[in-house]
């Protein structure tokens, strides 16, 4: 007989992103999978990765241009009335900051870190502050050459 699989508990994922290349979805779980419709979440284009931070308390979405932290309502920054998913965080990816070719070309997420290559092979690493649940650009790493 095999292992027993544990009984659910209230620590099971709340939402599924679906991705594309010209488009991201977000959905609820619950007893049927239901579009999420009133949110702020960032559904232009393919989203890079996306994962969860402070053990779940914030997510990220990273798509080519922006990295997203998001919270479930009780963001700071609010673009839109009774948002069910508010951005808690909006980083610019930009040539401002970064250099030419400042698109993001892969990304991992590995609580408390965010690691994003861009298009010109720099390699950005990010770290959750846990005191203030912002991203910062981790002060010795923020721009390495790959």
């Amino acid at each position: 007989m095999g292992p027993e699989l544990a009984p659910l508990s209230a620590d099971v994922d709340r939402y599924l992103l679906a991705s594309k290349k010209s488009e991201s979805i977000i959905y609820k779980i619950g007893e049927v999978f239901e579009e999420v419709k009133r949110s702020e979440f960032n559904r232009k284009g393919g989203t890079i990765a996306a994962g969860c931070l402070l053990g779940g308390a914030v997510w990220a979405q990273i798509v080519s241009g922006e990295i997203r932290l998001y919270d479930h309502g009780t963001a700071r920054l609010v673009f839109a009335n009774e948002a069910e998913i508010r951005v808690h965080q909006l980083i610019p990816i930009t040539d401002e900051e970064f250099g030419a070719h400042s698109r993001v070309r892969s990304a991992s997420i590995a609580d408390p870190w965010i690691f994003i290559v861009l298009e010109s092979g720099k390699v950005v690493i990010y770290e959750m502050n846990a005191r203030t649940k912002d991203v910062e650009v981790h002060p010795k790493m923020s721009s390495i050459e790959v």
